[in-house]
C-alpha cells in the first residue's frame, strides 16, 4: 500500500469512515458478480480499508457481511451504459470515477458519464487517483 496515502488516512481519516478489511472470499465474491478482477493497487486498498475514505471521498469498496458498495455502485452506472468491463470506484453525481478489469492491463482511472462523452482519462493509477482526491479534500478542508 502507497504510504501517502497510508499516511493521509492515519493524519485525516477516521475510524467510522471505513469499512474494515475485506476478506479475499468478499473480494471474489464482488469481482465475480461484476465478471471483473480488480487491479493491483485497487484490490490493495479493498483488502486494507475495504471501502470509505476521507471528507465524503467514498471510494467503493467491499465489506465482509455481504455488503459491497464497488457491487452496488457498478451495477447502478451499467444500467446506465457503463460498459461491463468497467467498475465504479467513486460514483459522483453526473459522472463516475471507474476502472477496467485487471485482464485488461489498464491502471488508469478514468470518468465516465451516460451523457456520452465516453472514457475520459482521469489518473494513471489508482493510488495516484486517491492521492489527488484525497490532497484536494484536506487542502480545502484543513
Amino acid at each position: 500500500m502507497n504510504k501517502r496515502i497510508e499516511k493521509m488516512i492515519k493524519e485525516y481519516g477516521d475510524e467510522r469512515d471505513f469499512f474494515g478489511a475485506a476478506s479475499d472470499e468478499a473480494i471474489s465474491k464482488a469481482e465475480i458478480a461484476l465478471d471483473v478482477k480488480f487491479p493491483a493497487q485497487y484490490l490493495e486498498y479493498v483488502k486494507k480499508y475495504g471501502g470509505g475514505g476521507i471528507g465524503g471521498n467514498e471510494i467503493t469498496g467491499v465489506k465482509d457481511e455481504g455488503y459491497a458498495s464497488v457491487l452496488e455502485a457498478t451495477e447502478s452506472w451499467r444500467k446506465l451504459g457503463l460498459p461491463d468491463k468497467l467498475f465504479v470506484v467513486w460514483g459522483v453525481d453526473e459522472y463516475a470515477y471507474c476502472m477496467f478489469s485487471a485482464d485488461a492491463n489498464d491502471e488508469k482511472v478514468y470518468t465516465w458519464s451516460p451523457d456520452g462523452d465516453g472514457l475520459i482519462f482521469k489518473s494513471e493509477t489508482f493510488d495516484a487517483f486517491i492521492i489527488d482526491s484525497f490532497e484536494n479534500t484536506i487542502a480545502n478542508w484543513v
